[in-house]
């Protein structure tokens, strides 16, 4: 069967498309693609005419690459702009119109669920614990994995929200940053004490995590080396961030905010030894479901 997953986030709209094998509870990539949307940008809780305009398009490349691919059956789900943004009516008229469906919209533990399948393909160790993190545009979900427990847990302060709300110089400075410090800290006052046992390594579900990948060449890399990126990302202009070696090009803007929720996971996990960047996260999550896997 072939099956498509559209994942409608607040700045990326992602499609995947996959032929599964339902005996066997195995799948195949077929086609991949994303289209930075940035449905968020201005506003997450009212989404501007432009942000419309480019869900539309992209929502209408997306269902003509279905058809051109003869898919069997398409799920579409939506994260945070779904859950926050006021005329979000729009886009869910638009997904109807183009491709025949109706939007999912998850709530932020139901997204940690499906990352959590989904890295699960490639990472099945509970033998040490560690912490799952995914980092979008309308918020970030955190999943922390024990042997005999499981906190998953969301925020509403991805990097889109942050760019809106964090006034930053570029570079920002030392009290910048330290302010952003502080807003996470309360954003996660809720939680706190409730991540024992401290996780051994923290696994970053694909998005901004591309940046150590691309930036370090490898799926897995040392905490030393994530802060030295960390810090070369956050003490550049945006027309630095754009040329360093190995950056992506679409992620070069959003890296700033992108890195300074790392560094602040980091602070608070000092017992995380390295990253490992999972290339599967919500969508295969969705696929595993599908094969009835988990």
């Amino acid at each position: 069967m072939r099956f498509a997953v559209v994942d409608l986030g607040s700045n990326t709209f992602h499609l995947l498309i996959s032929d599964l094998d339902l005996e066997r509870g195995t799948f195949v990539e077929v086609f991949r693609k994303r289209s930075f949307v940035y449905l968020s940008r201005g506003s997450i809780k009212v989404l501007t005419r432009e942000a419309l305009s480019r869900a539309e398009n992209a929502l209408k490349l997306i269902g003509a690459l279905c058809r051109a691919y003869e898919v069997d059956e398409i799920k579409v789900f939506g994260t945070a702009a779904f859950r926050l943004a006021s005329n979000i009516s729009n886009v869910h008229a638009s997904v109807i119109r183009h491709l025949d469906t109706q939007v999912d919209v998850l709530s932020g533990e139901q997204e940690a669920d499906y990352i959590l399948k989904g890295i699960s393909w490639t990472i099945d160790s509970k033998s040490v614990p560690y912490v799952v993190m995914d980092i979008g545009g309308g918020s970030v979900e955190y999943i922390y994995v024990s042997n005999d427990s499981l906190l998953r847990y969301s925020i509403n302060l991805g990097i889109s929200v942050l760019r809106s709300e964090w006034h930053r110089d570029d570079p920002p400075t030392e009290r910048q940053i330290n302010s952003l410090t502080e807003t996470l800290n309360t954003a996660h006052q809720q939680y706190i004490g409730l991540e024992a046992p401290q996780p051994k390594f923290l696994v970053g579900s694909s998005g901004p995590f591309e940046i150590f990948q691309f930036m370090l060449g490898r799926d897995q890399i040392s905490r030393v080396e994530v802060q030295g990126c960390i810090q070369k990302i956050l003490s550049a202009t945006l027309s630095e961030r754009i040329h360093l070696d190995g950056m992506p090009s679409s992620r070069a803007d959003l890296s700033l905010e992108s890195m300074a929720v790392v560094a602040h996971l980091l602070s608070r996990c000092p017992s995380i030894d390295y990253l490992r960047v999972s290339q599967y996260g919500i969508k295969e999550g969705f696929i595993k479901e599908r094969l009835y896997l988990g």
